[in-house]
C-alpha cells in the first residue's frame, strides 16, 4: 500500500500520526507494520491491490478494529478508539462507498437527520434546517436545491452529501475539526480532487481510496 498526498503548504507539526501499525487475522497478516504521518490540511491517497490493507487500515483509524501492534496520535495525544463512537467523539469521520442515504427524504434533511433543528423542542424549524444544510452543500461544491430528495441525485452528488453529513458537526477545538477519510471510485468526484483540496483549508483531513 502506497499513500500519495497533495500539499503546496509548508511542512507542519503531524495532526496525526501511525507508527508500527498492525493488525493480524487468523492466518493472514492485513497490516503489517504500517508508518503514517498526516499533517492538517492534506489530502492523502492509499493506493494498492485488493488485500493490500486500505481498508483495514481506515477501520483501524475508525475504531472497528483494534490494532495488535503499534501506535496511533491524535491531535498530539495518544488515540486508541476501542469503536466508532470513539473515533466520532475524537473528530474522525468515516464516508464508505455504500451509501447511508434515505432516498424519499430531502437533501436538507439527509444531512441533519440525527440532529434536526427544531422550535420550542418540537416543531421542525425548516428554515435553520436549510440554511445549515445550504452552508454544507456549498462547503463541498455540491450545487443542489436542498429541498429536493435525494433518490433524485446522482452517484457523484449522493457521494458528496455523504461527505456533507460527516462535516456537519462543529467541534469545540479547532485543531479538531471534522476529519473525513472517504471512499469513492466515481470518476466524476476522483477528477475534482484539485476542486476537493479546499476543504483542507479548514483543517480537515481528506483520504480517498481505490
Amino acid at each position: 500500500m502506497d499513500t500519495d498526498s497533495h500539499n503546496g503548504d509548508r511542512p507542519r507539526s503531524p495532526l496525526l500520526e501511525i507508527k508500527g501499525l498492525t493488525k493480524r487475522f487468523p492466518g493472514v497478516t492485513a497490516l503489517n507494520a504500517v508508518d503514517l504521518s498526516l499533517a492538517p490540511a492534506e489530502i492523502h491517497a492509499l493506493v494498492g491491490e485488493n488485500g493490500a490493507g486500505k481498508s483495514t487500515l481506515i477501520k483501524l483509524l475508525c475504531g472497528s478494529y483494534i490494532p495488535d501492534v503499534g501506535e496511533m496520535r491524535f491531535c498530539g495525544a495518544p488515540y486508541t478508539p476501542q469503536s466508532p463512537l470513539d473515533a466520532l467523539e475524537a473528530g474522525i469521520r468515516v464516508v464508505y462507498q455504500e451509501f447511508n442515504l434515505l432516498p424519499y427524504l430531502s437533501v436538507a434533511e439527509n444531512l441533519l437527520f440525527d440532529c434536526l433543528p427544531r422550535r420550542y423542542g418540537l416543531l421542525l424549524d425548516y428554515r435553520t434546517l436549510h440554511k445549515r444544510a445550504s452552508a454544507l452543500l456549498k462547503q463541498v461544491g455540491l450545487d443542489v436545491d436542498p429541498h429536493i430528495s435525494v433518490e433524485r441525485l446522482g452517484i457523484a452528488q449522493r457521494q458528496l452529501l455523504e461527505i456533507g453529513k460527516a462535516l456537519r458537526e462543529p467541534v469545540a477545538n479547532p485543531r479538531r475539526a471534522d476529519r473525513d477519510p472517504y471512499v469513492t471510485r466515481d470518476q466524476t468526484t476522483l477528477r475534482n480532487y484539485p476542486r476537493r483540496a479546499r476543504l483542507g483549508c479548514n483543517g480537515h483531513l481528506c483520504v480517498p481510496s481505490s
